[in-house]
């Protein structure tokens, strides 16, 4: 008898309302967890996350890590444990991504002058920018040739002309780039997105980051152990509103119809560095 009981207390315990530590944050008390069916760590590269209310989605960019769990709790976590969550709708567009607003800097190619720094761009220290001719150029005739000096990490400059939204919205950055010389190992970088490494010819690049800290302009970042010198063009910033087949749209309720995460604490970090962990529930 005794053991029967003890049989059902445990069972009760695992199907009430989680509680306590167990209790997801802003949990509503509605749900009821039935147990964990997937679970796994995300790389910063391979995230995306868009947290803006109305456009709520994520993607791992992996097949079957999302879609096939419809109606279930996602539960993300930075490297810091800290949480944002939200119930699973429906999967995204198997044609891709969906493109709003374009922000694109002014004089993004470069092309209104020669000049040192570019019209409308601002040199930091420790690198300096000249719009110059490039005859490889990927469009027009000018490009930005980046000096920098190798004793920074980062060495950084901004469109002094392009603010890009705070919202906790999802942002594409594309640019072309190309090492010229003295480094070998040089990584660029827009915003909080991962750093990439460049090549000595022009590839197009692409980044994605979470854009919710406070206001500042489009952005470039290379990194290099020693000095050298590269060259950027067309830097375009572009508002993501829907997820590509990967991904998945959230909602704050199961099954329901508001696309905004149930829950997000306010210091998670949406472009983590030191990557993601995840939990998929069946919640009932």
């Amino acid at each position: 008898m005794k053991q029967f009981l003890l049989s059902i207390l445990l069972v009760l315990l695992w199907i009430l309302p989680i509680q306590g530590e167990n209790k997801f944050i802003g949990s509503s008390g509605k749900g009821y967890r039935i147990g964990s069916v997937a679970s796994g760590s995300v790389t910063q590269a391979n995230m995306r996350i868009s947290a803006v209310d109305g456009t709520a989605f994520t993607d791992f960019t992996s097949a079957g890590k999302l879609t096939p769990y419809l109606n279930h709790l996602l539960v993300v976590r930075d490297s810091a444990k800290r949480v944002i969550q939200g119930y699973i709708k429906a999967a995204g567009d198997p044609a891709g991504e969906t493109l709003g607003t374009e922000h694109t800097p002014t004089n993004n190619s470069f092309e209104t002058n020669t000049a040192t720094p570019p019209a409308n761009w601002n040199n930091q220290t420790n690198m300096v920018g000249t719009a110059v001719a490039d005859v490889t150029a990927p469009a027009g005739s000018n490009v930005c040739e980046v000096v920098f000096n190798g004793t920074e990490l980062a060495n950084t400059f901004f469109s002094s002309s392009t603010t890009l939204p705070t919202t906790r919205l999802l942002l594409k950055a594309t640019y072309y780039a190309k090492s010229i010389s003295g480094n070998t190992s040089l990584k660029i970088q827009t915003i909080d997105a991962p750093f990439q490494a460049i090549t000595g010819s022009w590839v197009q690049y692409t980044n994605y980051f979470t854009s919710y800290s406070s206001a500042r302009n489009g952005r470039v970042t290379f990194s290099g152990a020693v000095a050298g010198t590269a060259r950027i063009d067309l830097i375009t910033f572009n508002e993501v509103l829907t997820p590509s087949a990967t991904g998945v749209t959230i909602t704050s309720t199961k099954g329901g119809a508001t696309f905004n995460w149930e829950a997000k604490d306010a210091s998670f970090n949406y472009n983590d560095s030191s990557n993601y962990t995840y939990t998929i529930y069946l919640v009932q």
